[in-house]
């Protein structure tokens, strides 16, 4: 005696329950969906794409894929820089000398660099 035809099942058109057949075939033999499509001349993604509305119509089970396991956070340490709104430094000297640094100095620093620069060019 074949198995009972459900009320859902009956709403499939019949392209529907054929790709149905196709698959409740795959999983009885157990094969792997690429080998059971080649075997069948059957396109491989739409098994896929039948598969996928199927189950959404809960006619076929959930798939066998694992759940994807559970996230996990990572320990970051932020490194220290220039404080929000701080400038980094750039100067340019009449003789061409360019100073940049990319962290904040105190302006006697600064002033110290430019002094020296200038002797040096």
């Amino acid at each position: 005696m074949g198995k009972k035809i459900t009320p859902a099942e009956r709403a499939l058109t019949a392209r529907q329950q054929e790709w149905l057949r196709h698959l409740r075939a795959i999983e009885r033999s157990g094969q792997r969906v690429k080998d059971y499509a080649a075997e069948q001349e059957l396109p491989v993604q739409a098994l896929y794409q039948a598969a996928k509305r199927l189950r959404k119509q809960g006619l076929l089970p959930p798939s066998g894929r694992r759940p994807a396991k559970p996230m996990r956070f990572a320990k970051v340490a932020v490194a220290p820089g220039p404080a929000a709104g701080a400038m980094a430094w750039r100067v340019r000297l009449a003789n061409g000398t360019v100073f940049e640094c990319g962290e904040p100095l105190p302006a006697e620093t600064v002033m110290e660099l430019i002094e020296r620069m200038g002797r040096a060019g």
